[in-house]
């Protein structure tokens, strides 16, 4: 039994980010792997729900908040 293809190949197949040579291996084991298959619809889901998680946007001054409270814990907190 072969082993099923390696999560980041198969994310990188779902991304578009082979080469058509990576790509058709892929697929070819696809083809006979049903744990590759697996693996990769089960990549599919994850990416699905990863992609429909509410967005948050922060605002402006974000940014600055979060230096201006690094640099005060630096100067107060004892080394």
């Amino acid at each position: 039994m072969t082993d099923p293809l390696h999560d980041e190949m198969l994310s990188a197949y779902l991304d578009g980010e082979l080469s058509a040579e990576e790509q058709a291996e892929v697929e070819r084991r696809l083809a006979e792997e049903p744990e590759s298959r697996q693996l990769l619809e089960e990549l599919r889901a994850m990416s699905g729900a990863i992609g429909a998680m509410p967005r948050h946007k922060l605002g402006e001054e974000f940014r600055d908040q979060v230096l201006r409270r690094a640099e005060r814990a630096m100067l107060t907190e004892p080394v």
